[in-house]
């Protein structure tokens, strides 16, 4: 039986759909110098992913501000010559749909089982 809200694993999904775009990057810029930053990202949001899908809420907050910083960096990044824009782009959107999701479960709160 999953303890997550429907929110949180889909916070999980997407951060681990951004994970892999990330881990993808370095293949299209032609594993690039600059490019192989992103495979760490990708590493590190594939690490926070499985957290988010465990129901760490500790952990939701954290994510929360780094996918804020990710997803302008990336914004930043778009026409940079670095990945095409279109990766970028899916960057952008699969971090602020866990953006969105992750805000959606942290402000709904935990849920209280009432004991009788």
């Amino acid at each position: 039986m999953r303890t997550t809200s429907a929110p949180m694993r889909s916070a999980g999904l997407f951060l681990a759909l951004s994970g892999v775009l990330h881990i993808v990057g370095p293949v299209f810029a032609g594993f690039a110098r600059g490019s192989l930053v992103l495979l760490a990202i990708g590493v590190i949001y594939l690490l926070l992913a499985a957290g988010i899908n465990r129901g760490w809420r500790g952990l939701a907050y954290i994510v929360f501000v780094v996918l804020l910083v990710g997803a302008n960096v990336a914004f930043a990044m778009v026409g940079g010559g670095l990945l095409p824009d279109y990766l970028w782009y899916a960057i952008i959107a699969a971090d602020l749909v866990a953006l969105v999701s992750l805000f959606v479960a942290l402000w709904r709160g935990r849920r209280v089982v009432a004991r009788p």
